[in-house]
């Protein structure tokens, strides 16, 4: 029983020995049970019932219909229900939108339990989702089904713990999270700004996930100074997802294995940051037993673009990202809501935030559906070789996008800021991209990339 009680009190965060008060034992003989002197019990404070049953056996008139896990419980005097207890947290940092608890308990309670965040945009049993809008929340019922992609946690043993932010781009209808590094008042990024707000702020938060189009998770998790990955497009499931385009979209989780930047620019804009990135590049080639190649992607373009396509990249993906997703956006998402709140609201039109109602509007101005044919065939070219206004333009974040290929954002360092909000010296997160997923963890053991903690500073 000492063993028990130590293990629990050192897993569940949730247990503290005032649930000792009464303590029911699991017992299979046959024989009245008892509890031998030696135990000392007296050392966890009173206790005022000891209280043997199973399914099969009772004493003193109790008994248990079901096995129940380990762990603290509520017992409910009138019904003899138990409850299973649960700690709440603060979200000082607004990563979060809605709580939520998990209807079962998983078998592997105690060995596999991790507390998940998730992106408001994926579909939970029981609760409705908003996608950053309110009269989407309002309008639709709770869902009847967790998409696909969670329940593949859930099943794992990971527990849902809340309901992570997605805010759209100017904070409306849902006040952007806060990001905890530095001063607390610098950018989260965005769009998937919550679950990498709750990843560096809490420490009792373990995974978070949300999805990524264009960067929606790479950006957050860089201005944040953790770990995230963009994997393969089509290697997780979106089905019960808000799609931004079903051809760019997938999930992403700032934990790699649980589902599953560029430093010549980098160092023009600050020197510090561009020493660091160079001590860890210095780094991965010393592991690997390589020499780095700076690779210029349109002057490669120039050189190898197949027969057809233009010969400038920029030409080609210049308007490919933001014409494929505002315009799968519109017809998906736009349309739809736009039907289903006038028929329920008199003919009224919904409040959208200002950066998709301008998107939404640019995309039937700039080709509507022959706009989107056209950049589907631009993205395919691509892939085959290799916040108020659209997001125009190419850029090295969007070769994962258009490829289809896994990226993952990991942290280097931090380097020092004068900040002009604490008017102090303020530490911010320096990360760099890797497309060789595997390679994390091998950095991880030769020293070259550190765990990081929470709060203003990535490190102790």
């Amino acid at each position: 029983m000492h063993e028990t009680v130590s293990r629990v009190t050192a897993e569940d965060d949730g247990f503290q020995h005032r649930f000792l008060k009464a303590i029911f034992l699991y017992h299979t003989a046959d024989n009245q049970g008892y509890v031998e002197n030696e135990l000392n019990l007296s050392s966890y404070g009173k206790i005022n019932k000891i209280i043997f049953a199973s399914p099969g056996y009772h004493s003193r008139g109790s008994s248990l219909v079901a096995n129940v896990p380990e762990g603290p419980y509520f017992l409910a005097i009138g019904t003899g229900a138990l409850y299973q207890a649960f700690r709440l947290y603060p979200d000082h940092q607004l990563a979060f939108t809605e709580a939520a608890l998990q209807p079962t308990i998983p078998a592997n309670r105690h060995t596999s339990q991790l507390r998940l965040g998730i992106k408001d945009i994926f579909e939970l049993a029981g609760l409705r989702t908003s996608g950053g809008n309110r009269a989407f929340y309002n309008l639709y019922p709770p869902r009847n089904r967790t998409a696909p992609a969670i329940q593949r946690l859930i099943d794992a043993g990971a527990i849902v713990f809340e309901n992570g932010d997605n805010p759209t781009a100017d904070w409306v209808d849902f006040h952007c999270p806060f990001n905890p590094r530095g001063d607390g008042y610098q950018s989260p990024g965005g769009s998937s700004s919550g679950p990498a707000a709750g990843i560096a702020s809490y420490e009792w938060l373990d995974i978070a996930v949300g999805r990524d189009t264009g960067g929606s998770m790479r950006n957050p998790a860089g201005l944040q100074g953790i770990c995230g990955n963009r994997p393969s497009t089509g290697a997780v499931t979106m089905e019960g997802v808000l799609s931004l385009c079903d051809v760019l979209d997938t999930g992403r989780g700032t934990v790699l294995h649980a589902w599953y930047q560029n430093s010549e620019r980098a160092s023009k804009g600050c020197p510090r940051t561009g020493a660091l990135l160079e001590e860890v590049v210095a780094g991965i080639e010393g592991l690997l037993q390589a020499r780095r190649e700076v690779v210029d992607t349109p002057s490669r373009w120039e050189e190898t673009y197949p027969s057809g396509a233009p010969s400038n990249i920029i030409e080609l993906l210049n308007t490919t990202y933001a014409i494929l997703t505002s315009v799968h956006q519109y017809k998906n998402l736009a349309l739809p809501i736009f039907t289903d709140y006038a028929a329920e609201h008199d003919g009224r039109h919904p409040y959208i935030n200002p950066g998709p109602r301008v998107r939404w509007a640019w995309s039937q101005e700039n080709g509507g559906d022959p706009g989107y044919e056209m950049a589907l065939r631009n993205k395919t070219i691509f892939k085959d070789c290799a916040p108020t206004e659209p997001p125009i333009g190419f850029k090295d974040g969007r070769i994962a996008t258009m490829a289809g290929v896994p990226d993952v954002v990991v942290p280097v360092g931090e380097v020092s800021y004068a900040s002009t909000v604490s008017l102090r010296t303020e530490y911010m997160a320096v990360t760099m991209d890797l497309m060789l997923a595997n390679l994390v963890r091998d950095l991880e053991k030769a020293g070259i990339l550190k765990a990081v903690g929470t709060g203003s500073r990535m490190y102790d």
